[in-house]
């Protein structure tokens, strides 16, 4: 059995790993939905375009969307610092962690500090994982902006053919 120094005792590093609590990230997401955004189904479920008869309902999605975007856009910021502040904070942590941490080997040390700073890391992932589902999201919303002003530009086309 392996046996080392944690926390200036000697002790059994198998046993010590064994009773070190192992938390999970949680991943909860922060931010409410965007601003009243509720995304209007364009096609139908027989592939026709739904909904869209009227060129004010267009541009009011299209509004919606924007400022939905405009929303996400200060949520992403948000975010992403508090996934920095999360890594700096993990970073520092785990420097100090191995530093403290007196073992036969460096991977040993490694092991333990990792161990120790597990809440840090966890706090870290979870921040990165919200970042990262608000750029899908935005992405996402980006893409349905597009298909609906080509929708727009197509209801223009077909409006001005009919005079």
């Amino acid at each position: 059995m392996a046996t080392d120094h944690v926390d200036g005792e000697e002790l059994d590093l198998g046993t010590w790993a064994d009773e070190q609590p192992i938390d999970l990230p949680e991943f909860k997401d922060p931010f409410p939905m965007e601003s009243g955004y509720v995304p209007t189904p364009v096609i139908s479920g027989e592939g026709t375009i739904a909904d869209y008869d009227d060129f004010r309902k267009i541009n009011q999605q299209i509004d919606a969307l924007r400022v939905g975007l405009y929303e996400m856009s200060k949520h992403i910021r948000e975010a992403e610092l508090r996934w920095r502040r999360a890594k700096i904070d993990y970073d520092r942590h785990f420097s100090r962690a191995y530093l403290a941490v007196e073992a036969k080997t460096e991977a040993m040390r490694k092991a333990i500090a990792s161990i120790q700073c597990e809440v840090y890391e966890n706090r870290m992932i979870s921040r990165e994982f919200i970042y990262n589902d608000l750029k899908r999201r935005a992405v996402q919303m980006v893409n349905e902006l597009d298909a609906l002003k080509t929708l727009a530009y197509n209801f223009r086309k077909e409006a001005d053919l009919s005079r």
